[in-house]
C-alpha cells in the first residue's frame, strides 16, 4: 500500500537516491536532490527505512536538469534529473564518502581526483528487451524502474541515434524476436559504418552460435562476443586505454599480471607499454576472444593467457610481477585482494565501478605495504549515479 509524504532532502545516498527522514525512519527517495522539498510516494516500508519516488518537486535544486519523460522512467537513467556537470561533482563526493566510510581513506590521500567527462549517447553495448506494448506494437528498450515493463527507446539520451533508428527499422520489419532478451554490441568507431549484432538469450544454441563484433580502440580491432565483457562508454574507451598504457609505461614495469583480463583490452595496453603480461580470465567466451585479439594485434609473444578463475590462479602460487592490474566485477576482490597485492613488487592498479567494494579492498592492499599514488574517476555512465575509479597503489 502506497502513501504520499512531504520530505526535505538532506543528502545523497551512495546508491544515488536522496535521503530524508519521515516518522523517525530514513527514506531513500528516487529522483530527488539535496536541498529540495518534494512530495514523494512511498512504495516500500521496512523496519528501519522507507523507499519512495519523487512525485512533485516543490523547491528545486540548482543541480536539477529538465529530463525527458523517457529518461525519468527508464531503469538505465536513475540520474536523468541531475545536471551532467553537477552529477560529476556529486559522483566525486559520493566516491570520497565511500572511501572514508568503508576504507578509512582520507580525501587528502586521493589528491585532486579529477573526473574525466563524457558526452551523452555513450553506450557501446546494450541489453535490450523486446515485447508487445499494450497497443499491440512491437517495442524494444530497457525495463522501467521497479518493473518488467519495456520503455521504448524513443529519445533515449544514453543510446546512440543510429542504434535507436536501426532498432526501429528492425521492429517495423518484424526482424526481432518478441519475448527474448536481445544483447547488442555496437561498433561506432568505423567512420559512418554502423553495425549491430543480436543474440536471443532464450535460444538453446545461443552459446554455441555466439555472435561477435569488432570494436575499434583507435586503430586496434578487438573482437568481442555478445557474452564477453567490454567497457561500455564508446567516447572514453580509447582515451582510457591510452591512460592505462601511459601509466604502465611511466612505471617502467617489465612484467605485469592482468587479473580479470576479459578480451585482452587492458592486457594490450600493458603489452604496448613494454610489459610481458600474464592474463588471467575465467570466461571461455572472453578467453576465446582474447586469443583472436592477441593474434590480430601482434601481441602473442607479449601476452600469456590463462583461462581460470583468479582464485584458482592464486591458489597455485606464482612469482611476483612488477605491476598487478585488477578490473574485477562489482563484488570486488574480497579474499583475493591481499594475495594479489603480495604478487605486486612495485605497483597495483585497481579499476572499479563499485566504490564500497573498492574501498574495502584498498584497505586490504594498503595493509600489504602500499600507499595510494595517482587516482582519478571516469564518467563512464552519464545520467546514472555510477562512476569508474582508477587507483594506483605504490609499494612503500
Amino acid at each position: 500500500m502506497t502513501r504520499t509524504a512531504r520530505l526535505r532532502i538532506e543528502r545523497l545516498a551512495p546508491t544515488g537516491e536522496g535521503v530524508a527522514h519521515d516518522r523517525g525512519k530514513v527514506v531513500f527517495v528516487e529522483g530527488a536532490l539535496p536541498g529540495e522539498d518534494v512530495d514523494a510516494v512511498v512504495f516500500e516500508e521496512r523496519t528501519r527505512h522507507l523507499r519512495a519516488w519523487t512525485a512533485e518537486v516543490r523547491e528545486v535544486s540548482a543541480d536539477r536538469r529538465p529530463a525527458t519523460s523517457h529518461a525519468l522512467e527508464c531503469g538505465g537513467t536513475d540520474w536523468a534529473h541531475v545536471d551532467v556537470a553537477a552529477a560529476r561533482r556529486w559522483k566525486r563526493e559520493l566516491f570520497l564518502e565511500s572511501m572514508r566510510r568503508v576504507g578509512g581513506i582520507a580525501e587528502e590521500a586521493l589528491g585532486a581526483l579529477p573526473v574525466e567527462a563524457s558526452r551523452l549517447e555513450y553506450r557501446l553495448r546494450n541489453q535490450f528487451h523486446v515485447g508487445i506494448a499494450p497497443g499491440g506494437e512491437r517495442v524494444a528498450g530497457f525495463f522501467a524502474r521497479r518493473s518488467h515493463r519495456i520503455v521504448p527507446l524513443g529519445d533515449c539520451e544514453i543510446v546512440s541515434a543510429d542504434t535507436r533508428e536501426k532498432l526501429g527499422e528492425l521492429l517495423r520489419n518484424g526482424d526481432l524476436p518478441v519475448g527474448g532478451r536481445v544483447e547488442t554490441i555496437e561498433t561506432v568507431e568505423l567512420g559512418r559504418e554502423h553495425r549491430l549484432v543480436f543474440r536471443d538469450a532464450g535460444r538453446p544454441d545461443a552459446d554455441e552460435a555466439m555472435p561477435s563484433v569488432d570494436i575499434h580502440v583507435g586503430e586496434r580491432p578487438f573482437r568481442v562476443s555478445a557474452a564477453s565483457f567490454f567497457q561500455v562508454n564508446r567516447h572514453l574507451v580509447a582515451p582510457f586505454f591510452e591512460r592505462i598504457r601511459d601509466l604502465a609505461s611511466c612505471s617502467g614495469a617489465r612484467t605485469a599480471l592482468d587479473a580479470f583480463s576479459g578480451v585482452g583490452y587492458l592486457s594490450q595496453a600493458l603489452a604496448e607499454a613494454g610489459a610481458a603480461v600474464l592474463a588471467v580470465e575465467s570466461s571461455p567466451h572472453s578467453s576465446r576472444d582474447a586469443e583472436v585479439n592477441r593474434a590480430r594485434l601482434g601481441s602473442g609473444t607479449s601476452i600469456e593467457p590463462r583461462e581460470e578463475p583468479v582464485e584458482a590462479f592464486l591458489a597455485r602460487g606464482s612469482s611476483p610481477f612488477d605491476l598487478v592490474v585488477a578490473d574485477p566485477p562489482r563484488q570486488g576482490l574480497g579474499m583475493s585482494a591481499a594475495p594479489l597485492a603480495r604478487l605486486a613488487r612495485d605497483r597495483f592498479l585497481y579499476v572499479s565501478c563499485e566504490p564500497p567494494t573498492l574501498a574495502r579492498d584498498v584497505r586490504a592492499i594498503q595493509a600489504e605495504g602500499f600507499s595510494i599514488g595517482r587516482a582519478w574517476l571516469e564518467d563512464f555512465f552519464p545520467l546514472t549515479h555510477r562512476v569508474e575509479a582508477v587507483l594506483e597503489l605504490v609499494r612503500r
